[in-house]
């Protein structure tokens, strides 16, 4: 019986899909910069060999050296709505590794340069319509108060 749990047991673990750890981050510099600061990071500093590179597609293959071996992992820089999102994975190791490689990115980018701009949202366009809701306040909402002022007007011109 207990023959036969441990097989189970060792079934469910075979068959289990690994879970795919993955951390990201979005940056307030361009996209230029942090793809730049990106590559350097991993082939200087953490001196892992780039494997497969595509600026267009926005993302880059590496070889991270843990020990005496070398494990692969990707980066991914794509532009955002609020910036440039780095997304790092290293399948086979812990993801505080993806957590460190993005700290360590975050400071490069800081060090070298400066703060992030942060860019103001521009506020939507209000048409010549909203303006005039806007100066009434009483009468935004429903436009249900607009609609006898309509009807007055139309009365009238058809008795005209």
């Amino acid at each position: 019986m207990l023959r036969a749990l441990c097989l189970a047991f060792a079934l469910l673990l075979a068959l289990a899909s690994p879970v795919e750890a993955r951390k990201a981050q979005v940056f307030q510099y361009p996209l230029s910069v942090v793809w730049n600061a990106a590559v350097r990071l991993m082939r200087v500093d953490l001196q892992s060999p780039i494997a497969e590179k595509d600026r267009q597609d926005g993302y880059f293959l590496f070889d991270y050296p843990n020990g005496a071996k070398s494990v692969p992992g990707s980066v991914e820089v794509v532009e955002v709505n609020g910036g440039v999102r780095v997304t790092v994975q290293v399948p086979s190791l812990p993801s505080y590794v993806e957590r460190m490689m993005l700290d360590k990115l975050a400071r490069k980018l800081r060090k070298e340069f400066g703060k992030p701009v942060v860019k103001p949202v521009a506020a939507p366009e209000k048409s010549d319509e909203g303006d005039e809701g806007d100066d009434n306040s009483e009468n935004s909402g429903s436009g249900a108060d607009d609609a006898p002022d309509r009807q007055s007007a139309s009365e009238s011109e058809a008795s005209g």
